[in-house]
Formats: C-alpha cells, sequence, structure tokens
C-alpha cells in the first residue's frame, strides 16, 4: 500500500490493520513491524505509538508489556528505560512504579533489588536511600528494616554497622540509640549487649565506655563504678571496692589486689606431705593422723598463706599464681585456691584449701568448677550460700585439683 501511496506511514498502516481486524494488539502490531524490520526495538515502538496517542505514558507500556510477559521484574523495566534514557535513577523508576501502583513501598522495592542482587547490604539501603532524601539516619533506616523483618533486633542492626565501621564504640552505640529513643540509660545498652555477648562483664563495660585507659588508682575505680550508676553512693563503693590495692604504680603495667578482709588463716592452699606405706587403704575414716602408717617426704609438699590476691579487672578473675602478697611457711608455693597430696589411693584426701572473700565485696562464680590433676584423684569442694567462702579437699596418689579454667577463678561483684 505504499507503494501506491494508499499508506504513507506506520501509523495509517497500524490504523487501516487495527479497523479491519487483521491486527488486534499492540504485541501483534510491534511482532509484525519487528519481523519485517521496521521497528527494532521496544522503545521504537513506544516512540511511534506514542506519536498517535495509543499509549500516552511510560506507565501505559509497561503495563502492556507485563500483561504479555515481556517484562517480569522491575529491574527489566528499569534496564529497558535506562538504556533510552527516560529514567536515569533507581529512585524516579520506584516513583513511576508507585504512581501506577506496582509497587507501594520502599520496602517492596529494596525487597525486589536484594532478590536480583542490585543492594546486598543494609549499608547500601541506607546509601541509596540518603542519596534521595528518603532517609536521613541509620536509625530510620533501621525502623524501616525492622518493619519488614529483614532485621529483628538493634544488635543485629549494631552488629551490621560494626561490620562496615560506622559504630565502632558502645558510646557511638549508645549516642545512636539514645537519638531515636530505643535506649535511655547505659544500663540498658550493657543489658543489650551483654544478651548477644558482645560485653561479658562490668569491666569489659567500663573499659569500654572510658578512654582514660585503664584503671590505676582507686579513685578511678570509684568514678567508674559511680559513672554507670552501678554504685549511688560513696558507702556502697567502699563497701564494694575499698579492698583494692594497687601495686607498682610507676610502671607501664600497674595490677590490682584485693585485700583478703577475713586474714589469711582463712586463705590458703596446702599439698599435703605425707604419704601412707599401703597406699591403698584409708584410715582413721579420713581424719588426719600424725600417727598413721606413712612417711612425710613427698617433694612437691607445700603450704602457702594469701592476704592479698591479684585481680585481672578485665576478665574478672583472680590470679592464683601470682604470689607476691602471700608466704609460705612450709615446703613448696602452692597457687590460691589449690590443694592435693600423694596419700592415698583409696579416696582419702589430706590436701586442703580455703577461700574466704568476705568483705572484698566479690564471690566466687557459681559457674567455677575444680580439675582433677593426676591418679585416683578425688576431689571435694563445698561452698556457702554466698558464694564468698570455699573450702575444698584433693588428694590421690598422686593429685591436686585447682579452678577449672587455666586463666584463673571466675569472680564476680556481690
Amino acid at each position: 500500500m505504499q507503494t501506491v501511496g494508499l499508506i504513507h506511514t506506520l501509523e495509517q498502516c497500524l490504523y487501516r490493520m487495527q479497523t479491519v481486524g487483521l491486527i488486534h494488539t499492540l504485541e501483534q502490531c510491534l511482532y509484525r513491524m519487528q519481523t519485517a524490520g521496521l521497528i527494532h526495538t521496544l522503545e521504537q515502538c513506544l516512540n511511534r505509538m506514542q506519536t498517535v496517542g495509543l499509549i500516552h505514558t511510560l506507565e501505559q507500556c509497561l503495563n502492556r508489556m507485563q500483561t504479555v510477559g515481556l517484562i517480569h521484574t522491575l529491574e527489566q523495566c528499569l534496564y529497558r528505560m535506562q538504556t533510552v534514557g527516560l529514567i536515569h535513577t533507581l529512585e524516579q523508576c520506584h516513583n513511576r512504579m508507585q504512581t501506577v501502583g506496582l509497587i507501594h513501598t520502599l520496602e517492596q522495592c529494596l525487597y525486589r533489588m536484594q532478590t536480583v542482587g542490585l543492594i546486598h547490604t543494609l549499608e547500601q539501603c541506607l546509601y541509596r536511600m540518603q542519596t534521595v532524601g528518603l532517609i536521613h539516619t541509620i536509625e530510620q533506616c533501621l525502623y524501616r528494616m525492622q518493619t519488614v523483618g529483614f532485621i529483628h533486633t538493634i544488635e543485629q542492626c549494631l552488629y551490621r554497622m560494626q561490620t562496615v565501621g560506622l559504630i565502632h564504640t558502645i558510646e557511638q552505640c549508645l549516642y545512636r540509640m539514645q537519638t531515636v529513643g530505643l535506649i535511655h540509660t547505659i544500663e540498658q545498652c550493657l543489658y543489650r549487649m551483654q544478651t548477644v555477648g558482645l560485653i561479658h562483664t562490668l569491666e569489659q563495660c567500663l573499659n569500654s565506655m572510658q578512654t582514660m585507659g585503664p584503671i590505676h588508682t582507686i579513685e578511678q575505680y570509684h568514678y567508674r563504678m559511680q559513672t554507670v550508676v552501678f554504685i549511688h553512693t560513696l558507702e556502697q563503693c567502699h563497701s564494694r571496692i575499698q579492698s583494692i590495692y594497687c601495686a607498682e604504680m610507676q610502671s607501664s603495667s600497674p595490677k590490682e589486689y584485693v585485700t583478703l578482709r577475713s586474714g589469711q588463716t582463712d586463705n590458703f592452699s596446702e599439698v599435703y606431705g605425707y604419704r601412707l606405706q599401703n597406699p591403698f587403704e584409708c584410715p582413721f575414716n579420713g581424719s588426719r593422723r600424725q600417727d598413721c602408717l606413712c612417711r612425710n617426704d613427698y617433694p612437691a609438699a607445700g603450704y602457702t598463706l594469701f592476704h592479698k590476691v591479684r585481680l585481672d579487672i578485665s576478665a574478672m578473675r583472680i590470679i592464683t599464681t601470682d604470689l607476691l602478697f602471700s608466704q609460705t611457711p612450709l615446703g613448696r608455693a602452692v597457687p590460691f585456691a589449690t590443694a592435693g597430696d600423694c596419700y592415698s589411693a583409696a579416696k582419702c584426701p589430706q590436701g586442703q584449701f580455703s577461700i574466704n572473700l568476705t568483705g572484698t565485696g566479690l564471690k566466687v562464680a557459681e559457674a567455677v568448677k575444680w580439675a582433677s590433676q593426676g591418679n585416683y584423684v578425688t576431689v571435694k569442694v563445698h561452698r556457702s550460700e554466698d558464694g564468698t567462702r570455699i573450702y575444698g579437699r584433693c588428694g590421690g596418689f598422686c593429685g591436686k585439683c585447682g579452678p577449672q579454667s587455666h586463666s584463673g577463678l571466675l569472680v564476680q561483684l556481690q
């Protein structure tokens, strides 16, 4: 028809074919025209059809193409439209799609983009949304992400932000969360952080929240404890920590010691020196007697008294092998909370240890266990209800016992 001048344009051809029912849909027209090489791209088709008013908006075109399965996802739409310069940014695409009701929320858009790998992390999401002013803070992003279940807890958010270096300290975390009213006190922050295992002890929290370095004086310790409101009055502070003694203050690594207020007679460790001639018996129902058939020749025997013990404040552990403030009146020095003997193989322990933390503000942690070392070892440990007093008898042929953790004796604040 073009040859004889009856039809001069593609549009006239389309109109004619629709009039006589040869082509019923835009898609059939597109297929026909592509077959003959008249239109090579979807964009050319769109441009042609917009020219004659058959399709007025990009949304109508998108709707048509989705109907017949030519475009299945927002990403394909974005790619097509960006190719011809109709949409330049993801945000413009989002705005277009919202206009026709295909995507109703930013979360749906985010979900779409994550599905195809366009956005992989919360940080990329934040960056995208901040770029167009939709979200201005990490808190707003967190709220959005929580709404659709991508992030369920503040801890997960914190972990994400720490991973990319957005938050480095508990202080920054606290400041962020206080800004949006999620956490109002340092204690609440500590509780949250402890819940997910990021901070295990009060001391670790103190160390993180202060910038003045390690604790060198009792005054600094007072100040730290009062800062986080764990101690409200000077009296409470004294009752908790007045037994702290700081040693080697002039060195680069000062050490903290706890004064054992109950005295050294209640804080001792012993490896008993006597050995039975017949190691397979337990005479006198296990009582210790000097007239036993035994000899006093065990080379590892010793008796040590303690009036101060070293405390690793950051880990809340007593360093049992520190003997600076101890006395050994008999034999070899024995570590704190340790006992043993080479007396009998018949469950007849004679070695003893005693711990009394009364008045120190500390107690032995409930999780502490005593482990045996050696042969035929028997361990008997008794503790008070409040955890301040521990008495133990250990021994074998030959053997001893000590705190299960090799790093020290775990303690807690009362």
